[in-house]
């Protein structure tokens, strides 16, 4: 009987695991951007979303990712970026300054 009660518990608890995975589903909705390759980091604070891309460097967004402004930061290569509050930290693994 005990060995019945230990089987059972796996079972019911792959079952539910599965039956679960159906409502998990994120909802995702594609937007218009960020475009400058793959984005490689993003970290947002009260006002704005900032996205690290490959390519296009650092870009922001004001209204929840509908549309991407570039900034200064479109020659580095973000792989990690963090806020607290007003202030934001990038780091890259190389930075290239124009002139």
């Amino acid at each position: 009987m005990k060995i019945d009660i230990i089987m059972k518990k796996p079972i019911l608890l792959l079952f539910t695991i599965l039956f679960c995975l159906n409502y998990l589903k994120a909802q995702w909705i594609q937007t218009s951007g960020p475009a400058g390759g793959n984005v490689s980091c993003i970290a947002y604070n009260e006002t704005t979303i900032f996205s690290g891309t490959n390519y296009g460097g650092v870009l922001t967004s004001n209204n929840n990712g509908v549309t991407w402004n570039s900034t200064y930061l479109k020659y580095i290569m973000p792989s990690a970026i963090a806020t607290n509050g007003a202030t934001v930290v990038i780091g890259a693994l190389d930075i290239c300054t124009s002139s």
